[in-house]
Order: structure tokens, then C-alpha cells, then sequence
């Protein structure tokens, strides 16, 4: 696990021990929140409103490692040399989901693949499984739940 990530979870893991003991009434110690915060909420509302700035903190946390896991992936795709005409990688997997049931995509330098048949685009494949018209760049999704359009927007040609 990465240095970041780890650091987040210890954080995260202090931070929980912090809250439990806040909504019992229990003044957090020093030890517990790594930060030498003494907290003695009195009352619920002061209880209350504590609560409400650990979960604050807890948020920011969250969007801290979802913007360096958002970063390391961009770095991953940045580093695909290999990519079809359409300025996707080749030989990953995408993820389409049309009236409950999923689809994994194949991209290949001369087509996307539904398992053994061909497709010229990502917007034909969507069509064939879906049975409607629409953009393929926005239903089919890495694995991370990003759309290809927003995936492959710095590497896909103009």
C-alpha cells in the first residue's frame, strides 16, 4: 500500500476510535487523535456539532486519497504507448451495464471486441448491446467507474 494511502487509513482508523468515544460522551485524548486534540464536548448539541467536524475531516480525508488514487490513474494511462486509432489502450477492459446486465468490452488495435465479434467503435458495441443508439465514449467505464471519455480525454485523438 502505498505511503499515502496507508497514512490515510491510519488516520481514518484514529479518527473512528475519536467519534465512538465523542457519541459516548468520553473526552477524545491526545493519543487517540495523534493531533493532541483534548475535546470535552458537555452537551448533545456540542456532541452533535463534534461529530459533525470529524465528519468533515473524514470527507476531506476521502477526497485527499480520491485525488491521489485519480492521479495515479491518469499516471497508469499516461503510460500506455500502445493505443488504437481512437487513442484508447489496447488490451484492457471495458465495462458496460444496460438493463442489469454487464458487458466487458475488449479493446484491440483493429476493433472492440464482445467476446469473439467485432466492432468498428465504441458507440457500435453500446448500440449492439443495448439496442439503442448512444455514445459508446460515455457508457462504457473502466473498472473504477470512470467513463472512456473521461479515461481517455488527454490520449483519445481530435
Amino acid at each position: 500500500m502505498p505511503k499515502a494511502e496507508s497514512a490515510a487509513c491510519l488516520f481514518l482508523a484514529r479518527r473512528t476510535v475519536v467519534e465512538h468515544n465523542v457519541a459516548l460522551g468520553k473526552a477524545p485524548t491526545s493519543e487517540a487523535t495523534g493531533f493532541g486534540l483534548a475535546i470535552k464536548p458537555k452537551t448533545i448539541d456540542e456532541r452533535i456539532a463534534a461529530l459533525e467536524s470529524r465528519i468533515d475531516m473524514i470527507a476531506q480525508s476521502f477526497l485527499s486519497v480520491n485525488r491521489y488514487v485519480a492521479d495515479k490513474n491518469r499516471e497508469n494511462l499516461s503510460a500506455y504507448s500502445d493505443l488504437n486509432r481512437d487513442g484508447v489502450p489496447l488490451d484492457i477492459n471495458l465495462l458496460g451495464i444496460t438493463k442489469g446486465e454487464p458487458f466487458v468490452l475488449t479493446v484491440k488495435e483493429d476493433a472492440y471486441y464482445l467476446g469473439i465479434t467485432p466492432y468498428p467503435s465504441l458507440s457500435a458495441a453500446a448500440q449492439a448491446v443495448s439496442g439503442c443508439r448512444r455514445s459508446g465514449w460515455m457508457f462504457w467505464k473502466l473498472p473504477d467507474g470512470r467513463t472512456a471519455r473521461d479515461a481517455f480525454r488527454t490520449t483519445r485523438k481530435k
